[in-house]
Formats: C-alpha cells, structure tokens, sequence
C-alpha cells in the first residue's frame, strides 16, 4: 500500500492526531501525539523548536507516524517518513492558519471553544512557548504506508 492510496487519504483525513516515534542518536525512542495537516504527500504538525522530538529528527530524519482514524478499537495506520524541521516564520503562520479551518473553525470546534470560552483569555494571555524563533514545523514525507490490526 502506498501513501497516496485512497484508503490511506481516508483515514488521514479522519485522523486529528499524530503519534510520531523518533529516535535518539543513541537509540532512545520516543513517541510524541501532535495534530497535524496534510498538504499533497506531506504531512505537518508544528510543536516548539526545543522539544525531544525536534532533536531526534535532527539526528536521525527516518520517523514512524502511527495514525487511529479517533477510534481506539479499529486498525492503526502505519507510515514510515522522512521528517525535516523548519524554522521559516511564513511557514510557521501558513499552518497555523491552516490548523484553525480543520480544527477550529468547525461545527465541533465552535463548539468546543464555546464550551471553553472561560479558558479562552488565558490561553490566549499565555506564553505558551511559541512564536518566533521557537516554532519548529515539521515536514514528514511518507514513503510506506500500512494498516496494522489493534492488539487483543
């Protein structure tokens, strides 16, 4: 099965979350869950640029994306990419931008912002640890994909 096939766009655009597991140099995994947008063939999920996961993927760019479609009885997509961090201010706002319309700009969104909104102004107000020159935006590259049954 390949990245660009029609089962394996289906369950990514059900998908919310991405599981990426990384290596260390010294082969230490690690797993790290981010939401995500998919663009074309790639995948992108923005987190800061001094977390672990960042790190590895600078030592070691091969990373295995583990996807669920939100549903934590069915099968879990499988995909090996190469991952690559950019610090590009414009690129950073490009997917921000993009995360508002598939996450929160939608009926479930709304709602759940409406449900939330004592929360807003302090999210909002915080130093969350974003923003310029501490946003990484990670570009995976699928290469594999394939469905892998749920452990009984």
């Amino acid at each position: 099965m390949t990245p660009d096939d029609s089962l394996v766009r289906w369950f990514l655009k059900r998908s919310k979350n991405v599981r990426v597991a990384t290596l260390s140099a010294a082969e230490v995994p690690h797993i790290t869950p981010l939401r995500f947008i998919r663009t074309g063939r790639s995948i992108y999920s923005l987190t800061r640029l001094t977390t672990r996961t960042v790190r590895d993927i600078e030592e070691r760019s091969d990373v295995v994306l583990l996807f669920d479609a939100e549903r934590p009885h069915g099968p879990v997509l499988r995909m090996r990419a190469h991952a690559t961090v950019h610090t590009d201010a414009g690129l950073t706002a490009w997917y921000q931008r993009q995360a508002t319309l598939r996450y929160f700009l939608r009926p479930g969104g709304l709602l759940n912002m409406i449900a939330n909104r004592g929360r807003l102004s302090t999210w909002l107000g915080g130093d969350h640890g974003t923003g310029p020159g501490r946003d990484a935006l990670i570009e995976f590259i699928p290469h594999t994909a394939e469905f892998l049954p749920v452990p009984r």
